[in-house]
Parts: structure tokens; C-alpha cells; sequence
């Protein structure tokens, strides 16, 4: 089983799901070294918070600069998505 874990997980980092990937081998990680008796100290960045595939720091969510310059990133993904949705040609099934 370990081993289709770790497939998986590569899989994903090819995908470019590299969060999804981390949180897995986190719990993958965890789950066989609380097994053994060892506590597995958490990856750096791992405490953050997602928002449409950008993954903040805490301190990024703190500073005030850093807020208004993640707004705008993600004001801007939601732009694009909106001029996608009006260039998309609707199936008539």
C-alpha cells in the first residue's frame, strides 16, 4: 500500500497539485511514524490557508500589505475566469 501511496503522490506533483500532494504525504508521513511511537513535526508552510490554488502563510494573512497584493491576484484569477465563461459556447445537447 505504501508504495501506490507514493505513486499517487508523484502523480500529483506532475499535475502540478502540489499542495494536495503535500497534505497526503503529511498524513502518509504521520500515519506510519504514530505506528512506531514518533511524532513527525508538521512541513514549513504547512499551516496555511487555501484560496483558489494559492497557498497563504499566516503571515501573509496578518500583514496588511500582503492582504490588499493577494486581493488583487486573486481579483485578477476571477477576471480571467469570467472572460473564459464569455468566450465558452454552450452545448446544446
Amino acid at each position: 500500500r505504501t508504495s501506490i501511496s507514493k505513486n499517487r503522490i508523484c502523480v500529483n506533483i506532475w499535475k502540478k497539485k502540489t499542495y494536495f500532494s503535500i497534505v497526503q504525504s503529511y498524513s502518509l508521513v504521520k500515519s506510519t511514524l504514530f505506528f512506531m511511537g514518533n511524532e513527525y513535526p508538521k512541513p514549513k508552510g504547512f499551516s496555511g490557508q487555501q484560496a483558489n490554488n494559492l497557498v497563504l502563510e499566516q503571515s501573509e494573512l496578518t500583514d496588511p500589505k500582503k492582504i490588499e497584493k493577494n486581493q488583487e491576484i486573486l481579483d485578477k484569477k476571477e477576471i480571467e475566469k469570467d472572460k473564459d465563461k464569455l468566450f465558452e459556447i454552450p452545448d446544446n445537447d
